[in-house]
């Protein structure tokens, strides 16, 4: 690397372009190349030449059995960014909802195995997660261009916006859940768990947090939290009670992908990707609400899992993303 010349990979759609920037601040900064995916590497050689390490995530929802084995593919879904792998929202009619993109911007589509994706509701808006059911027929997700994002609600069915909910304070919400009967609203927000009601009104903070999902029967929160030494889980009864902490155990750990409701199950088990000291990867993998004890679902082949739910029929559905990667070298016209 040339003491006077850094090169650094800038975000640009659709591609990344690759800048040199002088050390001495005297030049200023002009496009060398661009590339179609994320430079993970990038290093100048003795003759100027430029090593890139370009990387291509393609990402996939599949199937599999909740004891391991195969992974069936149920078809490819593009994202706007991968950090989006980990958000989505399983429908009452065990269709997905998850955040695609569409004419470069963040839309919310509906996933069915078998059929191209879908916008859940026709807007010009951007629509994005988090989003939850609320009841068996409407879902509430954000709407809006980031800083500006409101809460709405739609008709699943139909795609129609029927409302916006208003909240009584400005903040970024990161996680989204309801209560079973679509009543109760719980956000995750500035570090903490709040309920409002659906129809919305006065926010009401329940305890740290910033993921949730509620039981299916309805019975406790389910909150995701962080301290100094690792991801914690924590069930909140909604009837009032005594919290309790999950005695996680067993040789992996939660991810910072957030919890939602569609992954946990009526027999108390939460389906979430884990990080294992045996693999590069994230691997799909449960977690016993009662006992504690995490384990890996065994699948093949390797992919970085995201957003889990369990499907009708006691499978699993999940976003897995790929990793290939190839070592490019780019030299000036005419050497």
């Amino acid at each position: 690397m040339s003491p006077a010349l850094l090169v650094v990979p800038q975000p640009r759609k659709p591609g990344i372009r690759a800048q040199p920037i002088s050390t001495t601040g005297q030049t200023p900064p002009r496009t060398l190349f661009t590339t179609t995916n994320w430079i993970g590497g990038i290093d100048i050689g003795p003759d100027g030449g430029v090593f890139a390490d370009q990387v291509d995530r393609p990402t996939a929802v599949v199937r599999f059995a909740a004891s391991g084995g195969p992974v069936q593919k149920l078809g490819g879904f593009i994202m706007q960014s991968e950090d989006y792998a980990g958000s989505g929202a399983l429908l009452p009619d065990g269709r997905l909802l998850l955040a695609g993109s569409r004419q470069g911007h963040v839309c919310l589509m509906i996933f069915e195995a078998g059929k191209q994706p879908v916008p859940l509701v026709n807007t010009p808006d951007e629509t994005a997660p988090p989003a939850a059911a609320l009841g068996p027929e409407e879902v509430a997700f954000m709407i809006g261009k980031p800083a500006h994002e409101e809460l709405a609600v739609a008709n699943i069915s139909t795609g129609t916006i029927l409302r916006r909910i208003k909240i009584n304070k400005t903040f970024i919400i990161s996680a989204l859940a309801a209560t079973p009967d679509g009543k109760t609203l719980f956000l995750g927000a500035e570090g903490s768990i709040w309920s409002v009601p659906s129809t919305g009104g006065e926010l009401r903070r329940i305890r740290q947090g910033y993921a949730v999902g509620v039981d299916p029967t309805g019975a406790y929160l389910l909150v995701q939290f962080a301290d100094n030494t690792k991801i914690r889980l924590v069930r909140v009864p909604l009837e009032g009670g005594p919290e309790q902490e999950i005695p996680l155990s067993g040789p992996y750990r939660l991810t910072n992908v957030p919890i939602g409701s569609g992954m946990i199950s009526k027999d108390a088990r939460l389906f979430v990707p884990l990080a294992s000291p045996e693999s590069f990867f994230t691997s799909p993998g449960i977690v016993d609400l009662v006992t504690g004890r995490m384990m890996r679902i065994p699948v093949e082949p390797y992919s970085d899992y995201g957003f889990m739910a369990q499907s009708h029929g006691g499978t699993v559905t999940a976003i897995a993303m790929g990793l290939k990667s190839t070592l490019w070298r780019f030299q000036r016209e005419g050497r």
